[in-house]
């Protein structure tokens, strides 16, 4: 099944893991996906300070794990070998409220932790791998401030694709559609 062309190109600001799988969800129907980001991305995991905990550990929740499988296969075997730790959260997770600590618990569920910038390495790296044949461009504006950003971001919501006449309009960063008038 074909994708419907929406036009050439798409702008994605942020290449974080939102901005990633924003990518890789429009990419289909686009010729070419340009993802913006504060942070230059090397070749290597490495920390990006413009990331919200950058040094925490995060874990998959089986759900995401799977929404991002889905839009990037390979991704848990590249994030595997590239050492993430299975989990078990029965065990390894201690888990206290004001009713009390939990105790351990038996369950059969796994699930990945790693770094913040492992995560987004190997999801970035995985996108490039399966879209080989389709231009997702990289690139960094470090100096472009929250501001402007944020301005850029209000003016995509309004543009239109005149060029094409399918065009019902674009895709809200927030996720809704705009309807043409």
């Amino acid at each position: 099944m074909n994708a419907e062309r929406l036009g050439h190109r798409a702008l994605v600001l942020g290449g974080s893991l939102a901005g990633l799988l924003a990518a890789r969800a429009v990419a289909p129907h686009f010729d070419q996906v340009i993802i913006v980001d504060r942070a230059a991305f090397g070749d290597d995991a490495a920390p990006r300070m413009s990331a919200p905990q950058t040094y925490h550990l995060h874990v998959l929740l089986k759900g995401g794990e799977q929404a991002m499988e889905t839009l990037a296969p390979g991704f848990l075997a590249r994030l595997e070998a590239a050492g993430s730790v299975p989990l078990d959260p029965g065990h390894d997770f201690f888990s206290a409220s004001e009713l009390g600590v939990a105790k351990p618990f038996e369950t059969p569920m796994r699930v990945h932790g790693q770094s913040r910038w492992l995560l987004e390495h190997c999801l970035r790296q995985q996108l490039r791998s399966n879209h080989r044949n389709k231009q997702l461009e990289y690139h960094s504006a470090p100096t472009m401030p929250t501001t402007t950003m944020m301005k850029m971001r209000s003016k995509m919501t309004t543009m239109k694709d005149h060029h094409n006449p399918k065009s019902r309009g674009t895709t809200q960063f927030s996720g809704q559609a705009q309807e043409k008038k």
